[in-house]
């Protein structure tokens, strides 16, 4: 939204921290409470940029492209990704994966 902010994201430190920010993003990592690796939280960089009159996703988008949910991305690609079935009974599961039959049969 600003120039100032875009200028600010050009430099090297800032850089680092968008890049990071990015990187959880992708990973759906996104919690008020989830820390980028430059010990800088999420929940105050998105306030900080707020304050400036802008936004993490609007900024990292102009800088970089669209954030990806690579987690989604990941998760339907895996072969064996059948879904958990709950049963009435509270605290049990059951999935019919090979680890589960294997230790269900012992």
């Amino acid at each position: 939204m600003t120039a100032a902010v875009d200028r600010w994201a050009a430099l090297p430190g800032p850089r680092k921290l968008l890049t990071a920010a990015r990187h959880l993003l992708q990973e759906r990592r996104s919690g008020p409470g989830v820390t980028v690796r430059v010990d800088l939280a999420l929940g105050r960089l998105r306030a900080a940029l707020g304050r400036a009159g802008d936004d993490l996703l609007d900024l990292l988008t102009r800088t970089g492209g669209p954030v990806e949910d690579v987690r989604a991305r990941r998760g339907a690609a895996r072969p064996d990704s059948r879904p958990v079935r709950w049963i009435r009974s509270p605290g049990t599961y059951e999935h019919h994966s090979p680890l589960m039959m294997f230790v269900r049969a012992r």
